[in-house]
């Protein structure tokens, strides 16, 4: 999806995350609050998500530079189910191993994101293994763990 489109879709996806309707999306999709490290402006964009691990996986394209913001532990505010809770934010972009196994884990459970990443899925919902090579280049791996 283009950069543009996004910027015309998550105004009204991070209303709805975070209405009483919410249960619509929510089951799979998330709102990151996090502070701008430049404008120091609190900032918030939604984000398709799968609990794996005890951690919290999202995937977001490289070209858009906002998952920067995340980089070294930074806190955040992530709107799930409703609910906000208080996490710190790991990004993996150069772990091919990690970003891969990563990768085919959140694509079985939100195969909807399959097309987003350029990553064909085969009748039993796989993703295909050479597609998600050539993906993990482009991709940026968002981890959510609890603070300590």
């Amino acid at each position: 999806m283009s950069q543009l489109l996004y910027k015309i879709i998550n105004p009204p996806i991070s209303l709805l995350l975070k209405s009483r309707l919410h249960g619509v999306m929510s089951h799979n999709t998330m709102l990151v609050e996090f502070v701008g490290r430049k404008s120091g402006n609190t900032m918030r964009t939604p984000v398709s998500y799968h609990v794996s691990d005890n951690h919290i996986h999202g995937f977001t394209s490289r070209k858009g530079l906002w998952w920067r913001n995340l980089q070294g532990g930074k806190p955040v505010r992530l709107l799930i189910k409703g609910s906000w809770m208080h996490m710190k934010s790991v990004v993996i972009i150069d772990e091919p191993g990690i970003l891969e196994g990563a990768l085919v884990n959140f694509l079985t459970a939100v195969p909807r994101d399959a097309s987003h990443s350029n990553v064909r899925l085969d009748d039993q919902g796989q993703p295909d293994e050479e597609d998600v090579k050539a993906a993990v280049k482009h991709l940026a791996l968002l981890r959510f763990e609890n603070i300590n």
